[in-house]
């Protein structure tokens, strides 16, 4: 069976904001890209790999912007996310 993802999908798990893809995913990016079996097994443990080097889950807790940022951020013209 073929995996197919969404564009919006795949830039998503690029961007490296899907938490949890699957192998079946993943496989298909390894299938689309044409990566050899050293490869395709690269990419899953890149994906299984934290922020912190270790292998496991990303962190889910959220990260914020110092002041600073923000203030700058919210005073740029369509670049307030809230």
């Amino acid at each position: 069976m073929t995996t197919a993802i969404s564009l919006d999908y795949y830039t998503r798990l690029e961007q490296g904001r899907v938490r949890n893809p699957s192998d079946s995913v993943l496989d298909a990016v390894a299938r689309a890209l044409q990566l050899d079996q050293e490869e395709a097994l690269h990419l899953h443990r890149l994906a299984r790999t934290r922020v912190d080097g270790r292998a496991g889950r990303t962190p889910s807790a959220p990260q914020r912007a110092r002041p600073m940022l923000a203030r700058l951020l919210a005073e740029l013209p369509d670049s307030r996310p809230w």
